[in-house]
């Protein structure tokens, strides 16, 4: 494993406008504070759509667990509580991997959002996050197990 050194932690309050994606929302926040890459902790809102999977195990593919199917959270949706991590994808644009506990009319849920997918509800999200100057996330090929990851850069 490699260290990767970097600055002293910088931490910031941010809205995640309401009536975008995630990914949108945090892509924004983030280009307004000048941040490549952060980890957030998002607390609880309102969520105009709500979908996340969760782990299945696939005995004889490629890998021997993956995202299950989509699963959405019905109306009304709330985010509990997330944590993301964002950096850079692997065509170099934004990437974020957030997991979640939601709630809905059937009862609580948790895993990973899909994040250009889930669509925040119209007062948005409060997140608090945290960086470190010259700190990156960039998403690599972790060749053991198949999986894109965010890793320190």
């Amino acid at each position: 494993m490699t260290a990767v050194v970097a600055g002293p932690a910088r931490h910031a309050r941010v809205l995640l406008e309401g009536g975008q994606t995630l990914m949108e929302a945090v892509t924004g926040a983030m280009a307004g504070l000048g941040w490549r890459s952060a980890t957030l902790l998002i607390l609880g809102g309102p969520m105009a759509r709500a979908v996340f999977h969760t782990s299945v195990l696939t005995p004889g593919g490629p890998r021997w667990i993956d995202y299950g199917p989509p699963r959405e959270v019905a109306a009304p949706a709330w985010l509990v509580m997330g944590s993301a991590t964002f950096g850079e994808a692997l065509d170099g644009g934004p990437a974020l991997h957030c997991h979640a506990v939601l709630s809905g009319p059937e009862g609580v849920v948790g895993g990973h959002l899909a994040p250009t997918t889930c669509v925040l509800g119209p007062e948005g999200l409060v997140a608090h996050a945290t960086s470190a100057a010259g700190a990156r996330f960039r998403v690599v090929r972790e060749a053991a197990s198949g999986f894109d990851l965010l890793t320190p850069a």
